[in-house]
């Protein structure tokens, strides 16, 4: 609790320092609210009020999580590290509003529809990242090929019972889409599920989420040019970032867990591009449902080949892999 009290302290009081300096340069750059002409006209006294004033926010928040946080960081720990990346990519999101607002000249930023889209691909990221909390408990009565088996075994189940009449239409194309999907994400899924046996959930969470910047860069190599400034801005965070998880007595070293967690990384990367390919073919509920299916029957056949796979034992284990 102290250090808890500590840090919202620390965070405030270098929140107010760095906001005399951010005012003040953001007040340089012109950077201030554009006003709507068909507003009240009691509005037009907030122009000019200096816009993307949440920079000094996330600065004093990430400071203070790095100095307050470091101790923990050097033996593993990144709880507090993932929990602020997930308020950094917010913050992200409305910088890149105000930016659009102020180069623009105008008071609207990103639609309404792109910053639904943005904000709920970050709280399913966030929720698939919690889901791991719930892997990591669930591993400790099940092997990782089994779990993976029940948990999307069950749910191919379930897709098929609610859309039954929709399956009758499936084409050779979906099935192909969806198979190779399926293959893709089981290697994803197997990696990131092994690597939970072996180093902590928030340390996976972590890791293997730093796919988002990896997509931008891969992106780029496809398309043969040169990544943009936000990407390459955000890969070098995200190098940063395992950079202090893999500092370990001073110097750095990857365990085999944090391997597996960076090659699930890349294989994520790739099963989002090919995903965004792959799924613009065919009927994309289709391919999702064939998707489930194939990731839980290779999860259940390399089950049997290196395990002895067996149904969940009790209602907790059960509950468990219906939150999964």
């Amino acid at each position: 609790m102290k250090i808890v009290l500590l840090a919202a302290l620390v965070s405030f009081v270098l929140t107010l320092i760095l906001g005399r300096f951010v005012l003040a340069e953001l007040r340089k750059l012109k950077a201030g609210q554009e006003i709507r002409q068909d507003g009240p006209t009691w509005h037009n006294a907030k122009a000019g009020t200096p816009t993307m004033g949440g920079i000094m926010f996330i600065l004093g928040a990430g400071v203070t999580v790095l100095v307050l946080g470091w101790q923990s960081m050097l033996v593993g720990d990144v709880t507090h590290l993932y929990v602020y990346l997930f308020a950094l990519v917010f913050g992200l999101i409305g910088f890149v509003d105000d930016f659009r607002k102020v180069k623009q000249h105008q008071n609207e930023g990103l639609t309404a529809k792109q910053k639904f889209v943005l904000q709920l691909l970050a709280a399913v990221i966030f929720a698939r990242s919690t889901s791991l909390l719930f892997a990591k408990v669930g591993l400790e009565s099940m092997s990782p090929l089994n779990l993976l088996a029940v948990r999307f075994g069950l749910a191919f189940v379930v897709l098929c019972v609610i859309f039954w009449k929709k399956l009758r239409t499936v084409t050779k194309t979906d099935l192909l889409h969806g198979m190779i999907l399926g293959a893709v994400f089981f290697a994803v899924m197997t990696c990131e599920t092994f690597a939970l046996t072996m180093t902590s959930a928030s340390s996976v969470s972590f890791l293997v989420n730093t796919a988002i910047v990896i997509v931008p860069l891969f992106e780029a190599v496809l398309c043969r040019k040169l990544p943009k400034p936000p990407a390459m801005i955000s890969a070098t965070a995200a190098l940063v970032g395992v950079g202090l998880l893999t500092l370990k007595s001073g110097s750095f070293a990857l365990t085999f867990g944090e391997l597996l967690c960076l090659l699930a990384a890349v294989l994520y990367a790739i099963a989002i591009i090919a995903t965004d390919r792959l799924s613009k073919k065919g009927d994309a509920l289709l391919i999702g449902i064939v998707q489930v299916g194939t990731m839980g029957f290779l999860s259940l056949a390399a089950s049997f080949i290196f395990e002895t796979p067996h149904m969940p034992q009790g209602s907790s284990e059960w509950i468990m892999i219906v939150i999964l």
